[in-house]
């Protein structure tokens, strides 16, 4: 059996991990934390940026009303096209300057967001990769953990070159029509006897057949 999407956890910004959240094979939602960067260095960053946004947005309001008072005074033909000019290109350049703070501001937050490493999927959460203290991030490229989506789940059934030719047609049948109409015919005895109670849909046939194996008996796979 395997999960429908199996997502491998990785850690978006490097740094030290500084907690972990999460219960190692337990059922998690998408959006729960799992893990946590020290975010203290992160925190630093987005106040400077900050910072550097409000000194951008101070010089941009003087400069704004230079350019303001300019373009009167141009109009009014006290100064030259010139310095008017000179004004209009220096409030252009502030109001980049701001932008271009703002946008750092913006990557700053989100790289202190990235600290907190949720699930990206509901389902099994395996165990952990890494301990508290590591460093992880995009440089090392650890796999954290691997959430497991266990609702709908895949069950692979090998077959052997012969079963496969003796229900060839009616497996090549079955996957013609599309999944969402496929009767959920398929039972999945368990390995104590037992019949899961849960019946499955006939998805796909694999791409190749292994004859130095032996298989289990596939007499009851659909024939629809």
């Amino acid at each position: 059996m395997n999960g429908v999407e199996n997502a491998q956890v990785r850690a978006r910004e490097v740094g030290y991990l500084q907690s972990i959240a999460y219960q190692q094979g337990g059922y998690v939602r998408k959006g729960d934390l799992l893990f946590e960067i020290d975010p203290r260095p992160f925190i630093a960053a987005l106040d400077q940026a900050k910072g550097q946004l409000q000194e951008a947005q101070a010089t941009l309001l003087g400069v704004e009303l230079d350019a303001k008072r300019a373009k009167e005074l141009f109009q009014q033909q006290v100064i030259s096209e010139q310095e008017y000019t000179d004004k209009t290109q220096a409030y252009q350049t502030k109001l980049a300057a701001v932008a271009a703070a703002q946008a750092a501001v913006d990557d700053s937050q989100l790289n202190l967001n990235y600290t907190k490493i949720t699930s990206p999927l509901d389902g099994i959460a395996g165990e952990q990769q890494a301990q508290i203290g590591d460093l992880v991030g995009t440089g090392t490229n650890q796999v954290l953990t691997t959430v497991s989506q266990i609702d709908p789940i895949w069950f692979s059934l090998p077959i052997s070159e012969q079963t496969y030719w003796q229900y060839a047609d009616a497996l090549k049948k079955a996957m013609m029509r599309p999944e969402a109409e496929r009767p959920a015919k398929v039972e999945l005895i368990l390995p104590d006897g037992s019949v899961y109670p849960h019946k499955g849909k006939f998805a796909f046939i694999g791409r190749y057949v292994n004859k130095d194996r032996d298989y289990p008996d596939c007499s009851q796979l659909p024939e629809s």
